[in-house]
C-alpha cells in the first residue's frame, strides 16, 4: 500500500507537538510539506 503524503498548514504548538509526530507513527503516512508564515518556523 502507498504511503499517505500529509502537510501541514500551521506550525502551532498542537500540530508540532500532538499531530505531526502521531502521524509520523503511522505505518502508511508521512509528512511531506509544513508551511507557516514566518519561514524559521516552518
Amino acid at each position: 500500500m502507498k504511503k499517505i503524503r500529509w502537510g501541514a498548514l500551521s506550525t502551532a504548538r498542537i500540530g508540532t507537538e500532538k499531530v505531526i509526530p502521531a502521524m509520523q507513527l503511522g505505518e502508511y503516512c508521512t509528512v511531506t510539506a509544513i508551511a507557516s508564515r514566518k519561514l524559521e518556523k516552518a
